[in-house]
């Protein structure tokens, strides 16, 4: 168990195993040859983002990662589906490429746990889209990319679930470094 206390910007998230890592830093050497103006991100610090909380005190830290704890306490191990290229906000104005996450039944009820718990804390979603399960993998200004290109290669992977993580955000001019502040094994 390891607490980063005056913690600022925290999230939610489901590590990627190695193997899938592996597979990012392939795909992401092909894209990067192939399509330029996109910032590409570091496959060690890829993951499925459960739940964006932003800045929280050590009080709330100790509380968040009860709730964790609570809502995963009676969830198994399972497998995540990775694949399909997603563009957000929109394959028009694309800000970020990312890989999908499949329809899963059990990610479902975890984040709607999740949701229902924070809320109850009062930690409300600073994201008003609907949750929509996804890898990012790159970065860029809007209406640079053309989603066509993406259409050409295909990706496929599957991930094992074991733990959920409480991660720290901090943001640097070569983007976001993300630092483990609590993992909660399922």
């Amino acid at each position: 168990m390891v607490y980063y206390f005056n913690v600022k910007r925290v999230f939610i998230s489901i590590p990627l195993t190695e193997v899938v890592r592996r597979q990012l830093r392939d795909l992401i050497g092909v894209l990067k040859v192939k399509m330029a103006g996109v910032h590409w991100v570091d496959p060690r610090q890829a993951h499925v983002t459960l739940r964006f909380i932003g800045e929280v005190e050590k009080s709330e830290l100790i509380a968040l990662s009860d709730i964790v704890s609570k809502c995963t306490a009676d969830v198994r191990p399972f497998k995540l589906e990775i694949q399909e290229f997603e563009f957000l906000p929109s394959a028009k104005r694309a800000r970020v490429v990312a890989l999908s996450v499949m329809e899963n039944v059990l990610l479902d009820s975890l984040t709607a746990a999740l949701s229902t718990r924070l809320e109850a804390f009062g930690l409300v979603p600073l994201d008003v889209q609907p949750f929509r399960p996804h890898v990012t993998i790159g970065r860029t200004r809007a209406g640079v990319l053309n989603a066509v290109q993406y259409s050409l290669i295909h990706f496929s992977a599957t991930c094992p679930v074991h733990t959920i993580d409480i991660m720290k955000s901090t943001l640097t001019t070569d983007g976001p470094v993300y630092t483990l502040v609590k993992q909660i094994f399922i």
